[in-house]
C-alpha cells in the first residue's frame, strides 16, 4: 500500500470516478469543488490516496483551520474491491497524524456522516473505533444539487481540552460549505441558528 497526494493530474480522474460511484447524489459535491479547494484552500486542504498495485483503493479528504485548531474529514472513500483490507483505517489514521503535524495544537477533528431515519449513520461503529462520539447538534448539510438540506450526525474526536467548540465548528461548516462549495454565507447562517 502506497500513500499518495491525489493533485488534479494524479489519480483526480479515478477518485471522482470512485466517488461518484459510492455517494448519492443528494449529497454528492461537484467535481469542480474538489478542484476548487485544491486551489483556494492551499494547504489548508489536503487530498490523499492510497494505492494498491498502482490501483486507487480509497482516499480522503481532509483541511485543518488551524486559527481555530479544528481538523475536519471531508470524505472517506474505499473502493469496494479493496473493502476488508484495512484501507479506512489506515487513510483515517494517515489523516489524524497530517493534521496534528500540519497544527500541533490541534483540539479536535470532526466529521460528518448521513443518517437514517433513526440517527443512526451507517459507519458509526467504524468511527467509534477510532474515539470519535456523536456530538448533540442538529446538523444539516445545506443542499448541494440545489435539494433540501440533509440531516447528518456529527462525529467529534477531541485531541486536547477545546475551548471553544462550537466557534470551531461554525467556522469549520463556512470553510466547507461557503468557501469550498460556494454557498451564501446567508443561507448556511439559518443552518448555524438552528445547531
Amino acid at each position: 500500500m502506497t500513500v499518495i497526494n491525489i493533485t488534479e493530474d494524479f489519480y483526480f480522474e479515478e477518485a471522482m470516478t470512485l466517488y461518484g460511484q459510492t455517494f448519492p447524489a443528494e449529497i454528492r459535491e461537484s467535481e469542480e469543488v474538489f478542484r476548487r479547494s485544491l486551489q483556494l484552500l492551499n494547504d489548508r486542504y489536503q487530498f490523499i490516496g492510497l494505492t494498491i498495485d498502482d490501483q486507487l483503493a480509497g482516499f480522503i479528504t481532509f483541511h485543518v483551520e488551524k486559527d481555530y485548531h479544528i481538523g475536519f474529514i471531508v470524505y472517506l472513500v474505499v473502493h469496494p474491491a479493496y473493502r476488508g483490507q484495512h484501507v479506512a483505517s489506515r487513510l483515517l489514521a494517515y489523516a489524524e497524524e497530517r493534521m496534528t503535524a500540519i497544527d500541533c495544537s490541534l483540539e479536535t477533528i470532526m466529521l460528518e456522516c448521513e443518517k437514517d431515519q433513526y440517527g443512526v449513520s451507517p459507519l458509526e461503529s467504524f468511527y467509534k473505533k477510532f474515539n470519535y462520539v456523536k456530538y448533540p447538534i442538529f446538523y444539516m448539510q445545506p443542499g448541494l444539487q440545489n435539494n433540501d438540506p440533509v440531516p447528518m450526525n456529527l462525529f467529534i474526536k477531541k485531541i486536547k481540552k477545546s475551548r471553544q467548540l462550537f466557534l470551531a465548528i461554525t467556522q469549520m461548516y463556512i470553510a466547507k460549505y461557503h468557501d469550498a462549495n460556494g454557498i451564501p454565507l446567508t443561507k448556511l447562517q439559518d443552518y448555524i441558528n438552528n445547531m
